[in-house]
């Protein structure tokens, strides 16, 4: 009941820290009915900050039965939203924004049940030089005997793919997808074109290049948690097909300059190609005189750098402290060290320390010791 719900997570108590590893053993005791019927679905509800930046398995029992929904944090607040989408994309489920209740509520009892794309397969499922050619890939990956791609706002699916023309497979010509929303389930086969002999595809074929781009970046962002392994890849991405986006910057070149001081080939029909290659030809006489140059430059920039530090130290070495090495009973504010002597075996020390006052005193065969504050 709602009651119980609200008492158990009541009783929960947070010491700070945060184990993601702990998600796989969970998972499987929830799928279990070792204790008692099995959970029919389960809400992760984390920040995915792990204090090891460790990441859970998902591998193990249960993971493949029990749909595990994913509650995101809002944006911008201390989570790794990138981790929490990695857990809903290989679990094979949805996740839903926390700020919004009810679709999250909708999501886990059935009542709204999301459009997903759960499968991509080509006519070459068989062949094992397709399956193992790094140039044929496809968005989402055909590889995959399970993926949970959900469709756009507008109910829109999107795939890609690419492969070489001349390889030791034939290019595929037929794809079938897998659609299933709650229990249902079905399968749409769709005739793929072949490419143009002639090469001719003109605006088309930049178009289809550039979207496939796109849908490749998407995949990154959640096949993948780590931010710096997205950013390799989705780097490279978008640099081979020639896009601007948030990895990347598009440098419009039209002067030979630019593309001598990017170390950039300069296309044979570019307008400014043939000044380029005399440039190139220029530049590669006085290569010598301008790398020594940027060696002054930097030289000089470092030594800068070095002898202002320099200066700083040495001030900071030579300026005289005030009340250096005085006591503090003569306005010193070090450590004030007094002793005197007596005759026989007594012996009187009093030492600063901070704000308290260590005495000691000793006579005879027996000592004593003082301490004020």
């Amino acid at each position: 009941s709602l009651a119980e719900i609200k008492a158990a997570l009541a009783s929960l108590r947070y010491d700070g820290g945060t184990d993601l590893r702990l998600i796989d053993p969970l998972i499987a005791e929830a799928a279990s009915a070792e204790h008692g019927p099995p959970c029919s679905a389960a809400v992760l509800v984390s920040d995915g900050l792990d204090n090891l930046k460790a990441v859970p398995k998902l591998s193990g029992p249960g993971t493949a039965e029990l749909p595990v929904h994913v509650a995101l944090p809002p944006d911008g607040g201390n989570s790794n939203l990138a981790v929490l989408r990695w857990i809903a994309r290989q679990l094979g489920t949805a996740c839903a924004p926390l700020k919004e209740p009810d679709e999250l509520a909708a999501l886990v009892c059935g009542d709204k049940m999301q459009v997903l794309l759960t499968r991509l397969q080509t006519d070459l499922h068989d062949n094992l030089a397709a399956f193992e050619d790094d140039a044929f890939q496809t968005c989402p990956d055909f590889r995959l005997s399970h993926v949970a791609v959900p469709t756009d706002a507008d109910g829109a699916l999107r795939v890609s793919g690419v492969c070489a023309l001349s390889g030791a497979h034939d290019a595929p010509s037929a794809l079938r997808l897998t659609i299933c929303r709650g229990g249902q389930r079905v399968d749409i086969d769709l005739p793929v074109p072949p490419p143009p002999v002639d090469g001719s595809e003109g605006s088309l074929g930049r178009l289809l290049e550039v979207q496939h781009a796109l849908l490749a970046l998407r995949e990154l962002k959640a096949a993948f948690w780590d931010p710096k392994q997205v950013t390799e890849l989705a780097t490279a991405t978008v640099c081979d097909a020639g896009i601007a986006s948030e990895f990347s910057s598009l440098i419009l070149l039209s002067q030979p300059e630019q593309f001598c001081d990017n170390e950039i080939i300069c296309p044979a029909d570019h307008p400014a190609h043939g000044r380029w290659l005399a440039l190139v030809a220029e530049r590669s006489k006085t290569k010598a005189e301008r790398e020594e140059a940027a060696a002054n430059v930097s030289r000089a920039k470092l030594h800068g750098l070095v002898k202002q530090l320099a200066g700083r130290y040495k001030e900071m070495s030579e300026a005289a402290v005030p009340h250096w090495g005085k006591l503090v009973s003569q306005g010193g504010k070090g450590k004030g060290v007094a002793m005197s002597a007596r005759g026989g075996r007594g012996m009187s020390c009093g030492m600063s320390l901070g704000g308290g006052m260590l005495s000691s005193a000793g006579g005879g065969g027996g000592e004593n010791f003082r301490c004020e504050g």
